[in-house]
């Protein structure tokens, strides 16, 4: 028996290949238009990541880093070993990867053991907040 959810297309020399892209690409389909929400939050998404990226380069960019993302300790600018932009662009992909498994048409406690409820189509209500133009970096971090 194998699970709905066993990864049979990921094994190695299967044709076609497998797509390492696909599962993002379908959350970010979800953050579209073709998944009911603005193609604005796809796009200020997108945005978002080569932003932190840049702004980890310089003193004042990881300044805005921490203040906007509310950071425990101050972001560190990245050094063999330790990339705090990339970490926080892998920490914030993930409420999206889980609001995607989750973007259902009704609440659901799905994927949240029970502690909270999401919303009707999650990805939809957190693009709310970026269906905008946002008129700095920080306002699109925050």
């Amino acid at each position: 028996v194998i699970a709905a959810s066993a990864p049979i297309w990921s094994f190695d020399g299967l044709q076609p290949a497998y797509d390492f892209n696909a599962f993002y690409a379908t959350v970010t389909a979800d953050a579209s238009t073709s998944g009911g929400a603005s193609d604005k939050c796809k796009q200020n998404l997108k945005a978002a990541w080569g932003k932190i990226l840049e702004a980890g380069r310089t003193k004042a960019g990881r300044e805005l880093l921490t203040t906007s993302f509310r950071t425990c300790s101050p972001v560190q600018e990245p050094s063999a070993g330790r990339d705090d932009p990339y970490s926080l662009i892998q920490w914030a992909q993930v409420p999206w990867a889980t609001l995607a498994m989750g973007n259902y048409p009704y609440a659901s406690s799905y994927l949240m053991h029970g502690e909270s409820i999401l919303p009707a189509w999650p990805v939809r209500a957190a693009c709310k907040h970026l269906s905008h133009s946002p008129t700095s970096d920080a306002d699109l971090f925050e």
